[in-house]
């Protein structure tokens, strides 16, 4: 699965967040339709140092490769 191995990704869901399991609660997620400047806003999130996808909480995820 991408957040075991680190790997970046945003929701794009019609749905809102509720549609997202609560274990992906600190993925960024984009509502559709969406514009340009959302989805790359949501995407520098996803790939900031502290997006928590070590499973931590958000802020505490350790830096990649430190």
């Amino acid at each position: 699965m991408r957040s075991e191995r680190q790997i970046p990704f945003v929701f794009a869901t019609g749905y809102g967040a509720q549609g997202i399991a609560d274990r992906f609660r600190h993925v960024p997620a984009l509502t559709k339709p969406y514009q340009l400047d959302e989805l790359e806003g949501a995407l520098h999130r996803a790939m900031a140092p502290t997006s928590g996808f070590d499973g931590s909480s958000p802020g505490k995820a350790d830096s990649p490769g430190g």
